[in-house]
């Protein structure tokens, strides 16, 4: 069995519309990503989105979407009529 990592994301929605997604550290238990949630709650841009931490918890050499993933359509795309859009299935 693989040994059990944390990894502390932050996630924003930036002014663009666009999230905005940093990995801040990988870490060995999440006491410690906590602890280092902790350290750059109150830095600048992070105190401005405090909601944004994430911890994750993976496993070494584990991969991640084996099966894939289906890209969002584009609201503006209106395509034909009837016809199946990139990442939707009818």
């Amino acid at each position: 069995m693989q040994p059990e990592i944390y990894l502390l994301w932050h996630t924003y929605a930036a002014d663009s519309g666009d999230e905005d997604h940093k990995l801040i550290g990988v870490y060995s238990s999440e006491a410690r990503a906590q602890q280092a949630l902790e350290q750059v709650r109150s830095q600048p841009g992070f105190r401005d989105h405090p909601d944004g931490f994430g911890i994750y918890e993976s496993r070494l050499d584990s991969t991640g979407w084996q099966g894939g993933f289906s890209a969002r359509p584009d609201p503006d795309d209106q395509g034909e009529e009837g016809k199946e859009q990139p990442g939707q299935s009818q």
